[in-house]
């Protein structure tokens, strides 16, 4: 089993990344619990557009991306590969979170159609 941090963008403008998992939503408590985050770093982000949610995921769960703007619409459906997501990003610092973590899982998951 792993964990990873999804994040959805909900700033106000025209700009839409949303991201979406089959695997269980964790709970603040949970998460902090786990050693996933702190409060140190939920402190820091606290004035972010974008969301916190640390999700667990197994082989086959699926993680689906949305990213639109004025230029934009796009979608990806992500399968976590049977050996699982090398060091999945799950700390709020990580440059491989926010709208950036469809990059991540292009490198290391099947697109599903």
């Amino acid at each position: 089993m792993q964990y990873i941090l999804l994040q959805t963008y909900t700033g106000l403008s025209t700009f839409c990344y949303e991201v979406t998992s089959t695997g269980r939503k964790l709970t603040l408590d949970e998460a902090l619990a786990f050693g996933l985050t702190n409060r140190n770093e939920l402190d820091r982000h606290k004035r972010s557009d974008y969301t916190a949610e640390w999700h667990e995921i197994k082989p086959g769960d699926q993680i689906m991306v949305e990213l639109r703007d004025d230029e934009t619409d796009e979608s990806w459906k992500f399968i976590v590969p049977e050996a699982g997501l090398p060091k999945p990003p799950v700390s709020l610092d990580d440059e491989r979170t926010g709208m950036w973590l469809h990059e991540y899982l292009r490198e290391h998951c099947q697109c599903a159609e």
